[in-house]
């Protein structure tokens, strides 16, 4: 009986022996419980309370085409983008609507598990008010809003030498287009390497995607600027005659193509894309003492120019878009050949060959030339690698091999992962991502 007390005692502590205190202390242990459960009650409350307010909130929606300072034609169908989500419905039990200065032009569209959605139109030449408006299943609304300012045709001059530089969000590539330079054939195939055609029976040195007037342009026979639909089949002449021409750059938004003379008398020139008056933008190359102006791309965030010096120890070389404040940044151990910009990012990535050793490579650095790595070597199976391309949204580089077994080749955009498209036959020079560009 002793023992049982003391280790009551003992559970109790020293404050409570009497009948009162194990009272007291029972009475306590149920004000307690009572207080958990109110407790409980209140976090059940603020839980109720956090779903309303979920369940009240409006969906969002941003527009991610057109943009406020795009260029936008009136031959040319204007895309209409938009990203919507909601905290409660899923993104395909939304609703979107557009609106063009106040009518509807599409209604009812569901987007995609992310939340996307996709459509076209054809807008006049003036200034126009577009609205995208997202319903969720409650019946809330959110609206967003922009004005864009549509030209004239597309393809017809002038083109517009102060345009404003509006680039779009980047997505990944609907196709890939590239050249066999022994065959005389310009291909398309999806993404993935997979369903592969032919859509023009030409020689191509160099090859461009015009997605807002819906052509492909490339470089014929050393001498011709060429362009056709994307689909294939027809084809024009740009300019013919040129001296050595070799690589080509859009800017679709000033409606120029730029181009490179390799040989003679090495220079950058650039007309409009439908052709016309043939401007000289870098009259003399031959920085560093070489021969060659070949691969090029255009930097729309700094506007400026860059090409490869396609020679042993030719430089990258970058300048203004008129031509102007020619900079060398890299000087090449060999021969320079395909040049990207990755706006996204702020890099610049590059092809080479003939290094000492054999040592063919694919390298990237930051725009101003700093930071230089070798990303791919012949080590991962390089051998003559040409032209090559960023997809900042997908995450790759790709590239064409004149010899290599793998013709097309695709990895991270820090090198990793390297895997290959295409190994056909031929000499694949070319390539070009089916795309809107430039983008970020």
């Amino acid at each position: 009986m002793r023992r049982r007390l003391v280790i009551a005692l003992l559970l109790l502590g020293p404050a409570g022996c009497s009948e009162s205190a194990v009272r007291g202390a029972n009475d306590d242990d149920a004000v307690d419980d009572d207080d958990a459960v109110d407790d409980d009650a209140a976090d059940d409350d603020d839980a109720a309370d956090d779903d309303d307010a979920v369940k009240n909130q409006p969906p969002f929606i941003a527009i991610v085409s057109p943009l406020g300072g795009g260029a936008y034609y009136s031959d040319v169908d204007v895309t209409l983008e938009a990203l919507a989500g909601d905290l409660e419905d899923r993104s395909e039990d939304l609703r979107i609507s557009w609106t063009i200065d106040g009518a509807t032009v599409v209604a009812d569209l569901a987007p995609d598990a992310s939340g996307r959605s996709t459509s076209a139109v054809a807008l006049a030449q003036g200034t126009h008010e577009v609205a995208a408006t997202v319903v969720d299943t409650a019946g809330a609304d959110t609206v967003a809003t922009v004005s864009i300012e549509v030209g004239g045709p597309y393809d017809s001059g002038p083109c517009d030498d102060t345009p404003t530089y509006a680039l779009p969000t980047c997505q990944e590539p609907t196709g890939i287009f590239f050249s066999d330079i022994q065959g005389g054939l310009i291909h398309r195939m999806a993404p993935d390497g997979g369903n592969l055609t032919t859509v023009q029976q030409r020689v191509a040195d160099d090859l461009e995607v015009d997605l807002a007037g819906g052509k492909l342009y490339w470089v014929h026979g050393d001498a011709i600027i060429e362009r056709g639909p994307l689909s294939g089949a027809s084809w024009e002449v740009v300019h013919g005659a040129l001296p050595y021409a070799y690589g080509i750059a859009l800017d679709p938004f000033a409606r120029h193509i730029y181009w490179t003379n390799q040989v003679g008398t090495p220079k950058i020139q650039r007309s409009c894309l439908w052709g016309g008056d043939i401007v000289d933008v870098v009259p003399g190359l031959g920085l560093g003492g070489n021969c060659c102006a070949i691969g090029i791309d255009i930097d729309f965030v700094n506007l400026r120019l860059h090409w490869m010096d396609g020679y042993y120890g030719g430089p990258v070389t970058r300048a203004n878009l008129d031509g102007s404040a020619p900079t060398s940044l890299y000087t090449t151990p060999g021969i320079g050949n395909g040049v990207a910009v990755d706006h996204r990012n702020a890099k610049l990535y590059w092809t080479e060959y003939g290094n000492s050793g054999g040592q063919d490579a694919i390298r990237r650095s930051n725009l101003d030339g700093s930071n230089v790595e070798t990303l791919l070597s012949t080590a991962q199976g390089l051998d003559t690698p040409q032209h090559i391309a960023v997809d900042p949204a997908g995450g790759k580089i790709y590239w064409a091999d004149l010899r290599g077994v793998t013709k097309i080749g695709r990895a991270d955009l820090d090198g990793a992962n390297v895997e290959s498209l295409y190994e056909g036959g031929g000499e694949i020079r070319a390539i070009a991502l089916e795309r809107a560009s430039p983008c970020q």
